[in-house]
């Protein structure tokens, strides 16, 4: 999402863009207004209580967003952990690989200088299999 101020756009809806404006609204003037749902609007932004259907609307809103927001984070979360262990394993299986085509190449009399150029592994490494 992009910052608040003039010029700057923020993305709603999985990518449409709308410009940004700061907007200042005095809260405290639910005290002073007639209007029942001005009055409701800005007991609402004052206070965080729902009076009317309108702010509990609102608040609902709210929390559907924060819900969504919390399980990207979440979903980015396993997503990294998932990344990290399929990374792993598919290094483990890598080596793993290595290990049995040192061992066959050894089995077959190759030299270990031609074992690993052929698979990478250390000397130590091939004269234990």
């Amino acid at each position: 999402m992009g910052s608040k101020g003039k010029g700057k756009t923020t993305a709603l809806n999985g990518g449409l863009s709308f410009p940004l404006s700061k907007i200042i609204i005095n809260a405290d003037a639910f005290n002073n207004t007639k209007n029942k749902a001005l009055k409701g609007f800005l007991e609402y932004l004052k206070t965080g209580k729902t009076k009317n259907e309108f702010t509990r609307r609102i608040e609902e809103m709210i929390q559907t967003i924060k819900q969504n927001e919390q399980a990207r984070q979440e979903y980015r979360l396993m997503s990294t952990f998932e990344m990290d262990a399929r990374y792993k394993g598919f290094t483990e299986g890598t080596y793993n690989n290595k290990k049995e085509t040192a061992k066959i190449l050894k089995q077959l009399g190759d030299s270990i200088q031609k074992i690993m150029q052929v698979t990478g592994l250390p000397e130590e490494e091939i004269e234990k299999l």
